[in-house]
């Protein structure tokens, strides 16, 4: 969340070195080597979603024997498929020749004061109003959803919730809304063999990891159990209405509070990924991406280990279908001509416009 009042008191706080720096809305911050001081913006310390108390337990986790998910997909229809390659991929049926066009009414949202004060707050309900007036409703997929069915569902199966419904059914408060960027495992030009997991639902079990992982992580430190939605391409786009669902992506993106990368080997060299980790830094408050990877295990003790990844451009980088192009390429160029909205939380200074080849984006791998 943005904190762009440099009058706010600052306090000195005297950092252990097994821990990370606490901020608002559970963002981590650099492990120390040894004791050192540090100045934080009081206002972070004392963020209302911190404040709440008595929430529920962890439920028990639900069985995840690869052979059980398995006969849960065949039964279950979870290898249904679209029709792309990487995150937010759904395969273009344009021409080459065609170009799709970003509306004047997102590009106007993305200006307006409404977006930017959004980084202020952990309630996004009203970026999320705005945006349905403009275009199709946000979807979002609940992470116990995800949990129950032990595999990606399509759009289609009607699993994902209304967002606005979903932030209001538990309250602002206690949602965290992530957006997932990932390869899709089973990448094919073919609409009947394109899936975003493997057989064994390897990324949907990595994601329900993941969900008990920070829910555990945030209610140890703040004392209360974080709603975790995420907006996954698979099961909250509607490929039967492309043109208008890909025009809204830089709004859902600027929706979602924080980005998690499921990273397999050849996520970089994709363009769809390179253009989702553009889109977050554009457009998303998170100052930080969280990086998981196939087999990820949620361990209480862990907190990520810190690296840096370099931004680079999109269009030059692979695509399954080469179609594609007509949507990363406009995608791309309206990313970079926004001077991100977010604060870096460690040197409080604004994040920088893209620059390809140089702008570094903090990253935490589980």
């Amino acid at each position: 969340m943005s904190y762009r009042n440099s009058a706010h008191r600052v306090r000195q706080i005297i950092l252990p070195s097994p821990h990370w720096i606490e901020c608002d809305a559970g963002k981590r911050r650099q492990r120390p080597k040894r004791l050192r001081t540090v100045s934080v913006h009081s206002t972070q310390m004392a963020h209302p979603r911190y404040r709440m108390r008595n929430w529920r337990s962890v439920d028990a986790r639900l069985p995840t024997a690869a052979s059980i998910r398995a006969s849960r997909l065949r039964q279950s229809g979870g290898f249904q498929s679209a029709n792309k390659s990487s995150s937010t991929s759904l395969r273009s049926h344009a021409t080459q020749a065609e170009q799709m066009s970003i509306s004047p009414a997102v590009e106007r949202l993305l200006s307006e004061p409404l977006f930017r004060e959004s980084g202020a707050s952990y309630d996004q309900r009203e970026l999320i109003k705005a945006a349905n007036d403009i275009g199709p409703p946000m979807k979002l997929l609940h992470w116990r959803k995800l949990e129950e069915l032990q595999y990606l569902p399509a759009f289609a199966a009607c699993h994902a919730d209304d967002a606005l419904s979903g932030v209001e059914r538990f309250g602002a408060p206690a949602v965290e809304i992530f957006m997932v960027s990932h390869r899709w495992l089973r990448p094919s030009i073919t609409r009947t063999l394109a899936h975003p997991d493997d057989a064994l639902a390897t990324k949907a079990q990595a994601l329900t990891e993941f969900s008990h992982w920070r829910r555990s992580w945030v209610r140890r430190r703040h004392r209360f159990l974080p709603e975790l939605y995420y907006w996954i391409d698979y099961c909250c786009f509607d490929p039967l209405n492309l043109a208008a669902n890909m025009a809204m992506l830089p709004l859902w993106v600027a929706c979602c509070e924080r980005l998690v990368c499921f990273e397999t080997s050849d996520f970089h060299s994709r363009a769809w990924c390179r253009l989702e980790l553009l889109l977050s830094h554009s457009f998303n408050f998170a100052d930080h991406h969280t990086v998981i990877g196939p087999g990820f295990r949620a361990f209480d003790a862990h907190n990520g280990l810190e690296e840096n990844h370099v931004l680079q451009r999109s269009v030059d980088a692979a695509l399954t279908d080469a179609a594609d192009r007509v949507y990363i390429e406009p995608l791309e160029q309206l990313a970079c001509q926004f001077s991100p909205a977010s604060v870096d939380r460690i040197s409080g200074s604004r994040l920088p416009p893209v620059r390809f080849g140089q702008t570094l984006v903090r990253r935490y791998r589980l």
